[in-house]
């Protein structure tokens, strides 16, 4: 029998003074005080059935306490050039793909009147706590073989956003289950490990843009329903030689929100809820129903390919790492438009690395993203424009590292 008990205790307060911004049409003034104090006492069991059979049982309970103190103020105004006349025209083209789009030519302007003024009342103080657990087995089948199945629970504390309103949202849970087997075959010279996941989301946050009760429009963080992730992995390792090795990871994913219905303002009259997802009901606001649609970051399929070969010198060794990455279709925002889907994409890295004599010293050159690949971070809408943007992955990236052995 093993055992282990711990505790934790964490805080941290944030305080950002007055500060204020402005833009062409933004302006943002805002100071707050955020306090955050975590405490937990957690411990876990394993008990061995046999000397090639454990079980394992765990528990842990969080308690949080966070404070917000603060206001912010901000006006956006998106005009015509007669309200605006010191404003830069915004070009835009509401063609698909248009060829040789040169934003800067000067395609249109943007003329969407709108004024908002959103303000946060101050002094909240919110209470999370959870009892979160985990039950496991392990079996050894022989001393080259591992299967394994747990079930665990887990949770993502709440928090604040600025509104009139309360300002709360709740924490998010997920409850996984696993069943896997770990091997290595031929000498423990190729390794296979196989995994089947399956993950039931509650209570998902999200932030987006919606109406408090004053009717002011506010980004806030909500929690929106349920989502289940279920799928497989396989990795494999090989080593062909001694100093060369190939790996391979490949991902199969079912995702889907069984439940995501949430309230957006209605700020275009009923024309559009700014979505791919149907609506419920329209009044000043939006009910949308994203349920059944696939969440954003999870690619059906991923492929991850690698290869490392050592090559011995009279002094030290060089390493040449090459890693591939490919995966497919993702959606990259929340509203489920076809801009925010980034289509599938390899990216390649590589690094060539001298070590010398007992790693004393290294020194190499690294290159990511060799081909350029550009892809999507992550997108959504901008408010009260007809635009998405999107923050990009990083270009071809190179350099050169080094380190030192004291």
């Amino acid at each position: 029998m093993r055992y282990l008990l711990g505790g934790f205790y964490y805080r941290e307060t944030n305080r950002i003074p007055f500060y204020y911004i402005y833009q062409q049409a933004n302006v943002n003034l805002v100071q707050y005080r955020q306090d955050d104090e975590n405490a937990a006492a957690f411990g876990r069991l394993t008990y061995a059935v046999t000397p090639s059979i454990r079980l394992t049982a765990g528990a842990r309970y969080t308690s949080e306490v966070k404070r917000l103190d603060g206001t912010l103020a901000g006006n956006v105004r998106a005009c015509v050039l007669a309200s605006c006349p010191d404003a830069d025209p915004l070009s835009f083209s509401l063609a698909l793909d248009p060829p040789n789009f040169n934003p800067a030519a000067g395609a249109g302007t943007v003329t969407l009147p709108v004024f908002v003024d959103n303000s946060g009342a101050s002094g909240r103080r919110a209470h999370f706590d959870r009892a979160t657990f985990r039950l496991g087995a392990d079996w050894d089948v022989t001393d080259r073989n591992l299967l394994y199945a747990s079930y665990e629970s887990g949770f993502k504390s709440g928090g604040f956003f600025f509104t009139s309103d309360e300002g709360v949202y709740r924490p998010e849970t997920i409850s996984a289950f696993t069943l896997g087997s770990k091997n290595r075959f031929w000498g423990q010279r190729i390794q296979i490990n196989a995994e089947l996941f399956y993950w039931i989301y509650r209570n998902q946050q999200i932030s987006h843009l919606v109406n408090d009760s004053a009717g002011q429009a506010i980004f806030a963080t909500q929690n929106v329903g349920r989502a289940t992730y279920k799928g497989a992995e396989i990795d494999a390792r090989a080593r062909l030689a001694t100093n060369t090795e190939l790996s391979a990871d490949i991902q199969y994913l079912d995702a889907r929100y069984s439940t995501f219905v949430y309230d957006a303002p209605n700020t275009n009259g009923g024309v559009s809820n700014g979505t791919g997802c149907p609506s419920l009901a329209v009044s000043t606001n939006y009910t949308i129903d994203c349920s059944g649609f696939r969440p954003p970051y999870a690619p059906e399929w991923t492929i991850n390919l690698g290869g490392q070969q050592t090559i011995p010198l009279q002094r030290g060794d060089l390493v040449a790492d090459v890693h591939a990455h490919w995966q497919s279709t993702t959606l990259t925002g929340l509203e489920f438009v076809r801009d925010e889907y980034q289509k599938a994409y390899w990216l390649v890295d590589a690094q060539l690395t001298y070590r010398a004599p007992g790693d004393r010293f290294t020194l190499g050159v690294y290159g990511r993203n060799l081909f350029d690949a550009t892809t999507i971070a992550n997108s959504g809408p901008t408010a009260f424009t007809i635009y998405t943007s999107a923050a990009l992955n990083p270009p071809r990236t190179y350099g050169v590292r080094a380190s030192v052995k004291f």
